[in-house]
């Protein structure tokens, strides 16, 4: 994954609810509900606000000339995401892309980093499993 820290891209959000190996995370001021995976038992409530980050494997990632930031669905597993390529990491072949929140993608393939530029709209499907981790 990038070598930068976790905490440079995380953000807060409600513990919508919690189950085995998964937790949904509700976006403030918006009406996403992530439900992401997390691989350790996660120490905290529902209803309680967490600070966190979300890790995903995007696959063919595109650059766009127009558009907005965006999660499909809304509500549920990432599949889709629109957004701003903030940091790039060439040599690891991830990035940090800005879209109603921060997640850092490692990038299926690798080689398309080389292609993007920090400040590109991008847009890309999330692979199955995208992680929540707590910071």
């Amino acid at each position: 994954m990038m070598s930068t820290s976790s905490t440079q891209y995380a953000f807060r959000g409600l513990v919508e609810s919690l189950d085995t190996g998964t937790i949904v995370i509700g976006v403030s001021g918006s009406s996403y509900r992530l439900r992401l995976a997390v691989d350790e038992p996660v120490d905290v409530s529902v209803g309680e606000r967490v600070m966190g980050a979300i890790n995903a494997c995007g696959l063919r990632v595109h650059v766009a000339t127009a558009g907005g930031l965006f999660i499909e669905p809304i509500s549920g597993e990432p599949r889709i995401v629109a957004g701003r390529v903030e940091s790039i990491d060439r040599d690891a072949g991830a990035i940090v892309v800005q879209s109603v929140v921060p997640m850092c993608v490692q990038l299926e393939t690798p080689e398309e980093a080389a292609s993007l530029q920090e400040g590109d709209l991008v847009n890309f499907h999330v692979r199955s499993g995208a992680m929540w981790q707590a910071s």
